[in-house]
């Protein structure tokens, strides 16, 4: 989920208004203000596991466009949801997120394997489906590990079936900050 471009409703309107060169550096300021909140709030939203998700979270200004976006190769799915999960969310967006969200639909490659061995590192991580020792740690016996791969392979399995709900941290943060955005370009044009 590279650079995400939307068009925000009344921006144009808005700075239609404005004499862009009396207050250019209000401007770029005001744009520079809603990227940071943008990413502040992004990476706020954003499910943490490891913390790369969150740590992948940008923005860039470059004249009047802010880019808001994610490096990392799963960010939409976790964004919209996949499968049944994606389609009842993605059906309530905006028309232009509903077009971001079709750019991702259809699977994001690798293989079944390959998910049910990053399942199982998380599943460790987590500890879940781990047996207990007597002193109440995870053992790391052999059928832990075979007990922790079932689990994920039975995670990765309900996932292809069934799909992952949505955790929207780009959506909810752009929709939070975007009214301010357009409340400090429209204090200039009363100045």
């Amino acid at each position: 989920m590279a650079g995400v471009t939307i068009k925000i409703e009344g921006l144009e309107a808005t700075m239609a208004k404005l004499d862009y060169k009396k207050y250019e550096l209000e401007i770029q300021q005001s744009f520079d203000k809603f990227k940071d909140r943008t990413v502040t709030e992004a990476k706020l939203l954003a499910p943490v596991d490891e913390g790369h998700l969150r740590s992948a979270i940008y923005g860039k200004l470059e004249g009047l466009t802010v880019t808001i976006g994610c490096t990392v190769d799963y960010a939409a799915y976790l964004e919209f949801g996949t499968r049944r999960f994606a389609a009842a969310y993605v059906a309530g967006l905006p028309a232009t997120w509903q077009e971001l969200a079709a750019k991702f639909k259809g699977g994001g490659g690798g293989n079944f394997e390959q998910f049910v061995k990053e399942l199982t590192e998380w599943v460790m991580r987590k500890g879940f489906a781990a047996p207990l020792t007597a002193s109440g740690n995870a053992s790391k016996s052999k059928s832990a590990i075979d007990i922790q791969r079932q689990a994920a392979y039975m995670i990765a399995r309900s996932i292809m079936i069934k799909g992952i709900r949505p955790h929207p941290f780009l959506y909810p943060a752009v929709e939070k900050w975007t009214p301010v955005l357009l409340s400090d370009l429209k204090a200039l044009q009363v100045k």
